[in-house]
């Protein structure tokens, strides 16, 4: 066979598989792919897309049974025609396939179609599981530091929002919420937007949302751990008598809900109830199904006021706030 007859085989046989039938088969699979990257419903789209390209390969099958049977036949049929009709099945599935991909690195773009959600999600989201996941035997210790482990968190993290914490009587944290944000070492700016529910069974952080960073001390979310491990969270959960209850972190504040009691809580664990209004780090304990006012818990004024070396006005503050509203109860008191 000389290079002629090569090149008509070859023609004649790309022509062949090339045909308008096999083209609209292509095309329907583009399409539904296409709408599986924008829509999703893979029930419909995934399942059109793939009998199209089962379509596509069986006749890739047969045209090469066929072609290999009667080949000298077939290529006797040429003609100079074939070589115009081969060039427009390729300039059609040329562009099928550059509009194919064109859209779809549009759609990869777009967080608001199916497969640019889930490109957006898979690297901006961390997803862990989380062990420590009570509050009385683990130490609420324990599940802040596993946060800062799997977020790989800096030293400074401070709280857009609030930080707020679900849990059961039992201890066992059922829901999470909290917008963080904080520098790294090189001073770039990074948020975690953490949301967990007891039931998917895995916390979902989001990485590097759009935040207000002020970088205010009064944000900071350290105030919040310390007074965790000052307070007996349990007894005081347990006087609340809730089945849920709900721990919630501003920051510095001096807005609470009406009705709510107010506490300071000293080092060593011991409780001073207030009646005048406060503004500090505020931690809030309340009963998840009520909407009554909690209990609020501060750091009390001595370790804010030795924080920023002022002992004289520690000493003021705390004979002042002791006289008009008691003694501290001891740490193993309930405060209610």
């Amino acid at each position: 066979m000389n290079k002629t007859e090569r090149r008509q085989e070859r023609i004649v046989f790309w022509c062949g598989l090339l045909n308008p039938i096999f083209l609209c088969w292509v095309w329907g699979g583009l399409s539904a792919f296409l709408r599986l990257c924008r829509y999703g419903n893979v029930m419909r789209n995934a399942v059109q897309a793939g009998l199209c390209l089962l379509a596509c390969i069986l006749w890739l099958v047969v045209w090469l049974f066929v072609f290999r049977r009667w080949r000298k036949w077939l290529t006797g049929k040429y003609s100079t025609r074939l070589t115009a009709v081969l060039l427009a099945e390729v300039a059609a599935l040329t562009v099928m396939l550059g509009m194919t991909v064109y859209r779809t690195w549009q759609y990869a773009g777009d967080f608001t179609t199916k497969i640019g959600w889930r490109i957006y999600e898979a690297t901006n989201t961390v997803v862990f599981s989380l062990s420590h996941d009570n509050l009385y035997t683990d130490g609420s210790d324990a599940l802040i530091e596993e946060l800062r482990e799997e977020l790989s968190l800096p030293e400074d993290v401070y709280v857009s929002n609030l930080f707020q914490i679900d849990f059961t009587d039992d201890g066992t944290v059922v829901g999470m919420y909290a917008f963080l944000y904080g520098a790294d070492e090189a001073g770039t700016l990074h948020s975690w937007l953490i949301d967990y529910q007891a039931e998917e069974e895995e916390v979902t952080v989001w990485l590097d949302n759009a935040v207000t960073a002020s970088f205010d001390e009064g944000q900071q979310l350290q105030p919040m751990v310390e007074l965790l491990e000052r307070l007996d969270l349990q007894t005081q959960a347990e006087a609340m008598g809730a089945e849920k209850l709900t721990l919630r972190y501003y920051g510095v504040r001096s807005d609470y809900p009406v009705g709510s009691t107010l506490y300071l809580v000293h080092e060593d664990g011991s409780l001073l109830q207030i009646t005048a209004a406060y503004t500090g780090y505020e931690l809030l304990l309340t009963d998840t199904d009520s909407d009554e006012g909690g209990r609020i818990y501060f750091a009390d004024w001595i370790s804010l006021s030795d924080s920023n070396g002022d002992e004289e006005a520690a000493a003021s503050a705390e004979a002042s706030v002791t006289e008009e509203n008691g003694d501290w109860s001891s740490p193993d008191e309930t405060a209610f």
